[in-house]
């Protein structure tokens, strides 16, 4: 806990800049965390869907709030080398962190698109697109909540209507099987015990 007295104590300086530090520590374990548990498109495969949300959103501004800590270790005035050290390391390791989860999209992007309610889960459906323009729909199966989830499947080939309305997902209680539906046509989805290893 912060003790107010000392906080009341601090500079504007000091304050922003040590809110600075704290917020790239902040974002820092955030996306060092989430980075494992946010695989989407990989079968038979749990992740969950708050690491995949925090691991598209962070690298951007953690890349610019560490770029600011390294501005402001080499324009304020010297202090520690103690603390110098450690403050490097924090913002290099920060700047690493966010370009090494990025670099990925930059050649293959995922997007959440909706998440219906099927039979007491969640499914997600999340749009893959790759750098070439191919699209793929992967749909995951998730706890009620839509936290937790197992990748079911996706769409069999790359979709030529990634840009078309999308109505949603249509369950066949028959035969079990999901369909990706849009306005042209049904599309089944492949699930992932058919994929061949």
């Amino acid at each position: 806990m912060i003790n107010l007295k000392k906080w009341e104590l601090l500079s504007r300086r000091d304050r922003f800049t040590l809110s600075l530090r704290l917020g790239c520590l902040i974002l820092t374990g955030l996306l060092f965390v989430s980075n494992p548990f946010s695989t989407v498109d990989s079968c038979r495969k749990t992740f969950y869907h708050w690491a995949f949300v925090f691991h598209e959103s962070l690298p951007i501004p953690l890349f610019f709030l560490s770029g600011a800590v390294f501005c402001e270790i080499f324009l304020a005035p010297k202090k520690s080398k103690a603390l110098q050290r450690l403050n490097f390391s924090l913002a290099f390791f920060a700047l690493s962190l966010a370009i090494w989860s990025y670099f990925p999209s930059v050649f293959v992007t995922f997007r959440s698109i909706m998440a219906p309610k099927i039979k007491n889960s969640v499914y997600r459906l999340y749009l893959k697109t790759a750098m070439d323009g191919d699209s793929f729909y992967f749909i995951a199966k998730c706890d009620p909540w839509g936290f937790q989830c197992e990748n079911y499947g996706s769409s069999p080939t790359p979709i030529a209507w990634p840009d078309e309305k999308l109505l949603g997902l249509e369950h066949d209680s028959k035969t079990d099987e999901l369909f990706i539906k849009t306005e042209k046509e049904a599309v089944l989805v492949k699930k992932c015990n058919s994929f061949e290893d």
